[in-house]
Protein backbone atom coordinates (compact mmCIF):
# COMPACT_ATOMS: atom_id res chain seq x y z
CA UNK A 1 0.00 0.00 0.00
CA UNK A 2 3.13 2.15 1.00
CA UNK A 3 4.41 2.08 -2.83
CA UNK A 4 1.22 2.49 -4.29
CA UNK A 5 0.72 5.61 -2.51
CA UNK A 6 4.00 6.64 -3.32
CA UNK A 7 3.70 5.82 -7.10
CA UNK A 8 0.54 8.29 -6.86
CA UNK A 9 2.33 10.94 -5.25
CA UNK A 10 5.37 10.51 -7.71
CA UNK A 11 2.50 10.56 -10.90
CA UNK A 12 0.84 13.90 -9.31
CA UNK A 13 3.99 16.32 -8.96
CA UNK A 14 4.84 14.94 -12.64
CA UNK A 15 1.56 16.60 -13.32
CA UNK A 16 2.72 19.97 -11.12
CA UNK A 17 6.34 20.10 -10.70
CA UNK A 18 6.11 22.76 -8.58
CA UNK A 19 4.24 21.72 -5.72
CA UNK A 20 5.72 20.62 -2.62
CA UNK A 21 5.37 17.64 -1.37
CA UNK A 22 3.03 18.45 1.50
CA UNK A 23 0.88 20.31 -0.86
CA UNK A 24 0.61 17.16 -3.22
CA UNK A 25 -0.61 15.25 0.31
CA UNK A 26 -2.94 17.66 1.19
CA UNK A 27 -4.52 17.52 -2.24
CA UNK A 28 -4.48 14.18 -2.21
CA UNK A 29 -5.55 13.38 1.24
CA UNK A 30 -9.33 13.60 0.31
CA UNK A 31 -9.29 10.75 -2.41
CA UNK A 32 -7.08 8.67 -0.64
CA UNK A 33 -9.42 8.89 2.18
CA UNK A 34 -12.44 7.56 0.14
CA UNK A 35 -9.77 4.78 -0.58
CA UNK A 36 -6.82 3.71 -3.01
CA UNK A 37 -8.89 3.23 -6.41
CA UNK A 38 -10.45 6.68 -5.92
CA UNK A 39 -7.10 8.02 -5.70
CA UNK A 40 -6.10 5.90 -8.57
CA UNK A 41 -8.59 7.01 -10.72
CA UNK A 42 -8.64 11.15 -9.98
CA UNK A 43 -4.77 10.78 -11.00
CA UNK A 44 -5.52 8.84 -14.02
CA UNK A 45 -8.21 11.77 -14.99
CA UNK A 46 -6.18 14.17 -14.19
CA UNK A 47 -3.24 12.30 -16.76
CA UNK A 48 -5.96 12.14 -19.51
CA UNK A 49 -7.07 15.53 -18.91
CA UNK A 50 -3.01 16.62 -19.61
CA UNK A 51 -2.56 14.31 -22.63
CA UNK A 52 -5.83 15.77 -23.86
CA UNK A 53 -5.25 19.06 -23.05
CA UNK A 54 -1.87 19.71 -25.06
CA UNK A 55 -2.81 17.33 -28.21
CA UNK A 56 -6.00 19.51 -28.80
CA UNK A 57 -3.55 23.00 -28.93
CA UNK A 58 -1.14 21.39 -30.29
CA UNK A 59 -3.72 20.76 -33.16
CA UNK A 60 -4.83 24.14 -32.89
CA UNK A 61 -1.29 25.62 -33.51
CA UNK A 62 -1.15 24.20 -37.43
CA UNK A 63 -4.64 24.24 -37.91
CA UNK A 64 -6.19 26.16 -40.52
CA UNK A 65 -5.90 30.47 -40.56
CA UNK A 66 -8.16 32.52 -42.21
CA UNK A 67 -10.07 29.30 -43.91
CA UNK A 68 -6.28 28.14 -45.45
CA UNK A 69 -4.66 25.17 -44.61
CA UNK A 70 -1.25 25.52 -43.76
CA UNK A 71 0.77 23.79 -46.56
CA UNK A 72 4.60 24.30 -47.65
CA UNK A 73 5.78 27.68 -47.13
CA UNK A 74 3.93 29.86 -44.58
CA UNK A 75 3.29 33.67 -45.32
CA UNK A 76 4.50 36.21 -43.51
CA UNK A 77 1.23 36.31 -41.67
CA UNK A 78 0.66 32.67 -41.26
CA UNK A 79 4.26 32.52 -39.65
CA UNK A 80 3.21 35.05 -37.28
CA UNK A 81 0.31 33.48 -36.31
CA UNK A 82 1.68 29.85 -35.79
CA UNK A 83 4.37 31.08 -33.31
CA UNK A 84 1.58 32.99 -31.15
CA UNK A 85 -0.03 30.39 -30.90
CA UNK A 86 2.39 28.19 -29.73
CA UNK A 87 2.96 30.96 -27.60
CA UNK A 88 -0.01 30.61 -26.45
CA UNK A 89 0.25 26.91 -26.05
CA UNK A 90 2.72 27.43 -23.42
CA UNK A 91 1.14 30.03 -21.73
CA UNK A 92 -1.95 27.51 -21.06
CA UNK A 93 -0.11 24.77 -20.42
CA UNK A 94 1.95 26.40 -18.21
CA UNK A 95 -1.14 27.73 -16.13
CA UNK A 96 -3.16 24.33 -16.05
CA UNK A 97 0.16 22.85 -14.56
CA UNK A 98 0.42 25.49 -12.10
CA UNK A 99 4.07 26.66 -12.93
CA UNK A 100 3.56 30.23 -14.02
CA UNK A 101 3.86 33.32 -11.25
CA UNK A 102 1.76 33.04 -8.39
CA UNK A 103 1.07 36.43 -7.07
CA UNK A 104 -2.25 36.87 -5.81
CA UNK A 105 -3.74 35.32 -2.53
CA UNK A 106 -7.62 34.30 -2.41
CA UNK A 107 -8.82 32.89 0.79
CA UNK A 108 -5.53 32.46 2.39
CA UNK A 109 -3.87 30.67 -0.33
CA UNK A 110 -2.02 32.00 -3.94
CA UNK A 111 -3.50 30.94 -7.19
CA UNK A 112 -2.63 31.50 -10.76
CA UNK A 113 -1.43 34.82 -12.71
CA UNK A 114 -1.31 34.62 -16.59
CA UNK A 115 0.29 37.46 -18.30
CA UNK A 116 0.45 37.47 -22.02
CA UNK A 117 3.08 40.59 -21.29
CA UNK A 118 1.29 42.46 -24.84
CA UNK A 119 2.51 39.92 -27.48
CA UNK A 120 0.42 40.81 -30.32
CA UNK A 121 -1.93 38.12 -30.38
CA UNK A 122 -4.28 39.90 -33.13
CA UNK A 123 -6.14 36.98 -35.21
CA UNK A 124 -4.92 34.03 -32.57
CA UNK A 125 -8.05 33.64 -30.14
CA UNK A 126 -10.65 34.14 -33.65
CA UNK A 127 -9.86 29.86 -34.01
CA UNK A 128 -9.15 29.04 -30.10
CA UNK A 129 -10.95 25.13 -29.66
CA UNK A 130 -12.94 24.22 -27.23
CA UNK A 131 -11.28 22.60 -23.89
CA UNK A 132 -12.44 20.44 -21.33
CA UNK A 133 -9.34 21.18 -19.07
CA UNK A 134 -9.83 22.61 -15.46
CA UNK A 135 -8.72 26.56 -14.63
CA UNK A 136 -10.43 27.13 -12.14
CA UNK A 137 -7.10 27.73 -10.02
CA UNK A 138 -6.15 31.18 -12.42
CA UNK A 139 -7.31 33.79 -10.50
CA UNK A 140 -5.92 36.89 -12.88
CA UNK A 141 -5.36 37.23 -17.13
CA UNK A 142 -3.17 40.29 -18.57
CA UNK A 143 -4.53 40.39 -22.01
CA UNK A 144 -3.47 44.47 -22.01
CA UNK A 145 -1.97 45.67 -24.89
CA UNK A 146 -2.11 42.23 -26.61
CA UNK A 147 -4.39 43.60 -29.94
CA UNK A 148 -7.24 40.88 -29.24
CA UNK A 149 -10.41 41.54 -31.26
CA UNK A 150 -13.81 40.65 -30.45
CA UNK A 151 -13.01 36.43 -31.14
CA UNK A 152 -11.62 36.31 -27.41
CA UNK A 153 -15.20 34.87 -25.88
CA UNK A 154 -14.37 30.58 -26.09
CA UNK A 155 -10.67 31.54 -24.70
CA UNK A 156 -12.05 33.72 -21.24
CA UNK A 157 -15.05 31.51 -20.60
CA UNK A 158 -12.13 28.79 -19.38
CA UNK A 159 -11.44 31.23 -16.75
CA UNK A 160 -15.07 31.23 -14.55
CA UNK A 161 -12.88 31.93 -11.44
CA UNK A 162 -11.08 35.00 -12.22
CA UNK A 163 -10.51 37.66 -9.60
CA UNK A 164 -8.80 40.72 -12.17
CA UNK A 165 -9.33 40.78 -16.11
CA UNK A 166 -7.17 43.26 -17.83
CA UNK A 167 -8.49 43.42 -21.21
CA UNK A 168 -7.40 46.74 -21.85
CA UNK A 169 -5.71 48.80 -25.05
CA UNK A 170 -7.03 46.10 -27.29
CA UNK A 171 -9.49 46.44 -30.25
CA UNK A 172 -12.43 45.21 -28.54
CA UNK A 173 -16.43 46.44 -29.63
CA UNK A 174 -18.23 44.78 -27.28
CA UNK A 175 -17.93 43.20 -23.42
CA UNK A 176 -17.24 39.47 -24.39
CA UNK A 177 -19.98 37.86 -23.17
CA UNK A 178 -17.84 35.17 -20.82
CA UNK A 179 -17.58 37.96 -18.31
CA UNK A 180 -20.92 37.99 -17.53
CA UNK A 181 -19.94 34.58 -15.65
CA UNK A 182 -17.33 35.59 -13.75
CA UNK A 183 -19.20 36.08 -10.97
CA UNK A 184 -15.76 36.14 -8.34
CA UNK A 185 -14.41 38.99 -10.90
CA UNK A 186 -13.23 41.95 -8.14
CA UNK A 187 -11.22 44.20 -11.00
CA UNK A 188 -12.28 44.66 -14.84
CA UNK A 189 -10.16 46.62 -16.61
CA UNK A 190 -11.22 47.53 -19.71
CA UNK A 191 -10.23 50.96 -20.96
CA UNK A 192 -9.07 52.10 -24.29
CA UNK A 193 -11.09 49.75 -26.03
CA UNK A 194 -14.41 50.76 -28.50
CA UNK A 195 -16.52 49.32 -26.59
CA UNK A 196 -20.27 50.12 -26.45
CA UNK A 197 -21.89 49.71 -23.51
CA UNK A 198 -25.55 48.59 -24.31
CA UNK A 199 -28.55 47.00 -22.46
CA UNK A 200 -27.56 43.17 -22.25
CA UNK A 201 -23.75 44.76 -21.92
CA UNK A 202 -24.98 46.81 -18.56
CA UNK A 203 -27.15 43.37 -17.54
CA UNK A 204 -23.88 41.32 -17.50
CA UNK A 205 -21.82 43.67 -15.46
CA UNK A 206 -25.10 43.67 -12.97
CA UNK A 207 -24.44 39.97 -12.37
CA UNK A 208 -20.61 40.91 -11.23
CA UNK A 209 -22.01 41.64 -7.56
CA UNK A 210 -17.72 41.15 -5.80
CA UNK A 211 -16.97 43.99 -8.44
CA UNK A 212 -15.04 46.83 -7.04
CA UNK A 213 -13.06 48.49 -9.91
CA UNK A 214 -13.60 48.61 -13.62
CA UNK A 215 -11.74 51.00 -15.86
Amino acid sequence: QRQVIEDLNARYNELYPDLTSEQIDEELQPYMQAGLQVARRRVVALEKEYRDLNKVLADWTLSPIDGVKLMGMFTNRQLEIVRARIYVKMRIVTAWAREGDREVYVQGKSKEVVDFEGRNLDGVFNSFPALEANFDHVAVIKLDGTQVTDGIDKFLSLFGKLVHLDISSNYLTRLPAAIGDMLHLERLSLAQNDIVLTENTIARLARLTRLRAMV
